[in-house]
């Protein structure tokens, strides 16, 4: 703790003197953050568990989607009607990161319209990966286009790229997406808490005694 504190001493002014607010993130199981962050009233504004299903638990249906396709820059308008505002990649971000190698982007097309996309990145080569975002239009869900997206993530990270384990994060209170994961065989390792405390950012010619 002492660590801890005095590392926030040292870098909170500079904080407000440039930021409106700072975040941070950490397992459950990190009671010195934890505390940390109650200590000086940082707000939790969201609870994430990371699932992770592996290789040997992955039961492959038989169906062929048609309708999965690329994703590549010329689809950036599209894709922004669907990808979360608030997400920790903008729509830009994530489209230019999946051209890098180890990282994929697929779409749900439906007559010749985008309703979908899922959104993997490698985190181990050979070994994990991440399915960092999985959304569907509004007025489609409901409609199995998701449990398809992800079905095609899944066979191509471990049949294709042969990797052993393939995580996704979802937020406690959506229940409807865990169970969907959970039926392709996502089992829970852990919870990340994530914090937020906002400023009243300061002037830099401010004078401090």
């Amino acid at each position: 703790e002492t660590v801890i504190e005095q590392l926030w001493d040292k870098a909170s002014l500079a904080v407000q003197l440039h930021f409106d607010a700072v975040k941070v993130a950490c397992f459950e199981s990190n009671k010195e953050l934890v505390g940390f962050a109650d200590r000086h009233q940082f707000e939790l504004y969201n609870i994430e568990k990371t699932l992770a299903v592996h290789r040997s638990l992955f039961e492959p249906s038989t169906n062929k989607s048609q309708s999965i396709v690329d994703l590549h820059m010329d689809d950036l308008d599209r894709l922004s009607l669907i990808h979360p505002s608030g997400a920790y990649y903008t729509t830009e971000e994530m489209v230019r990161l999946s051209k890098e190698e180890g990282n994929y982007l697929w779409g749900f097309q439906k007559n010749g319209e985008l309703t979908g996309y899922i959104y993997m990145e490698t985190i181990l080569p050979g070994h994990e990966a991440e399915i960092c975002f999985v959304n569907v239009a509004a007025g489609e869900r409901g409609a199995g286009i998701g449990s398809i997206l992800i079905e095609h993530a899944l066979q191509y990270a471990f049949h294709a790229l042969e990797f052993d384990v393939v995580t996704i994060s979802v937020r406690t209170q959506n229940k409807q997406a865990e169970k969907l994961y959970r039926q392709f065989g996502f089992r829970e390792i852990n919870t990340i808490y994530a914090y937020q405390k906002q400023f009243q950012k300061m002037s830099s010619s401010s004078s401090y005694h």
